[in-house]
């Protein structure tokens, strides 16, 4: 009869610890942010202008994850969204030219760590400005 109980608690417990959900899609919560471009011409000499980045790749990876699972495009102001997200902790990037020359490649990324608190918030991410 010890036993009977014994595995019954064990099912009833799984059965409350696997309704957790982790970060990622399947929620009723939205990330929503903005790009900015710092424009300067080919050598990265002059200045030309700043405006927000039509069609410009936004990655969103999930807790911490180490690879993006989910992208979106700016629209024609710069304004972007994730949806139908869990509640957790995201990292949302853009790619930017490197104007030190560090970057082997001539890109890095530009990151902001976002928490969503609870299952069907709107969280605004800070601007993210980039340089092209």
């Amino acid at each position: 009869m010890k036993h009977i109980v014994f595995i019954l608690l064990i099912v009833v417990m799984g059965a409350f610890t696997s309704c957790d959900q982790a970060e990622g899609p399947g929620g009723q919560s939205f990330l929503v942010g903005r790009v900015k471009v710092i424009d300067y011409n080919q050598e990265l000499t002059n200045y030309l202008g700043t405006y927000y980045a039509y069609d410009e790749d936004v990655y969103l990876i999930y807790g911490t994850d180490s690879i993006p699972s989910d992208d979106v495009n700016t629209s024609y102001d710069g304004y972007f969204r994730f949806e139908y997200l869990q509640a957790g902790h995201y990292t949302v990037y853009v790619m930017s030219e490197d104007t030190t020359g560090e970057s082997a490649s001539g890109y890095y990324a530009v990151m902001k760590d976002v928490l969503i608190p609870e299952n069907g918030d709107e969280v605004e991410v800070e601007e993210i400005v980039i340089v092209k």
